[in-house]
């Protein structure tokens, strides 16, 4: 009959990053940021940056924050496919991935993409959650988890053109949903985003 050996693997206990609130939430998420940094750039791509893997835990008072979920990464010198493959949650994916172009595997998966995931992750987080619970109803942008690629990439492209639009008219009271420090930074991404968007399209223009 053979025999059979019982493997046991522990690990650590995880949270996830959806329960911080305020300066906890961004000093994880940095460090998530500087880990995926890190993995690029000894060819290691990570290629689907979701609130899912983004986790963090508690050690000597501090938060560590860990980058979790490598099942879509790839590995710069892999022979075979380079890393053009549609991969990516729909509601994170960078919008140049949410073109039929890139839906089509015809966009290559670049360094930004995933930055710019990171940047949709935070917006997800500060505007869904309250001192890191669920809100329960009037849940904005969850259209980005309801439509496919190509309407996803509508929203969200409205979104970051009219992003003030969604600023809490309870923003600085302790009803809000969102840290003002978090609303500021949030500006400031999207800011940068918008920039660098722009400066592609000067680019490529005649």
């Amino acid at each position: 009959m053979g025999s059979r050996m019982l493997y046991i693997l522990v690990f650590r206990k995880l949270y996830p990053i959806t329960k911080l609130h305020g300066k906890d939430l961004f000093d994880v998420w940095r460090q998530c940021i500087l880990c995926h940094l890190t993995l690029w750039k000894e060819g290691v791509h990570h290629r689907d940056i979701s609130p899912g893997s983004l986790l963090w835990h508690r050690k000597n008072g501090r938060l560590i924050g860990v980058l979790n979920d490598y099942d879509l990464s790839s590995l710069a010198n892999a022979v075979g496919p380079q890393g053009n493959e549609r991969t990516g949650t729909v509601p994170f994916m960078a919008l140049d991935l949410l073109t039929k172009e890139g839906q089509q595997g015809k966009v290559k998966h670049l360094y930004r993409h995933d930055l710019e995931s990171f940047m949709w992750v935070f917006a997800w987080i500060c505007f869904r959650y309250k001192q890191g619970v669920l809100l329960r109803r009037s849940r904005p942008l969850d259209e980005w988890a309801t439509s496919d690629a190509i309407a996803c990439r509508v929203e969200k492209s409205d979104f970051l053109m009219n992003f003030s639009n969604y600023l809490p008219t309870n923003l600085k009271t302790s009803q809000s949903a969102i840290d003002l420090s978090l609303w500021v930074l949030l500006v400031e991404c999207f800011r940068v985003l918008q920039a660098a968007n722009a400066k592609r399209v000067d680019d490529i223009a005649p």
